[in-house]
């Protein structure tokens, strides 16, 4: 259940998960080209890759609408996101939350 309601939970607020097993921060580098972008996090930076399973959506909630369904065309340099790790690697990421402009 919580995998479904995800994608209406506002960055940094998914209990249990937010701040422990995703990483919260902003984007500083797109690159299309091999599906990744690299943020820069309160512990550093991190670059994560998406894969052809990872789910993504544009948090919409501060412009109180519904969040939508994302991709890579959404990452932008400034934007804060949030991301969950693949247990695997934590480089690759299971699901991205892109804050709306």
């Amino acid at each position: 259940a919580q995998q479904t309601a995800e994608q209406f939970i506002p960055i940094g607020m998914s209990p249990g998960i937010s701040n422990k097993y995703s990483y919260i921060g902003n984007i500083t580098v797109v690159n299309r080209q091999t599906n990744s972008f690299v943020m820069q996090t309160s512990t550093g930076e991190k670059e994560i890759t998406i894969s052809p399973s990872t789910r993504m959506w544009l948090d919409r909630s501060k412009k109180k609408k519904p969040n939508i369904e994302a991709s890579i065309d959404d990452c932008e340099a400034g934007r804060k996101v949030e991301v969950m790790h693949s247990r695997e690697n934590e480089n690759i990421a299971d699901w991205v939350k892109i804050e709306s402009s």
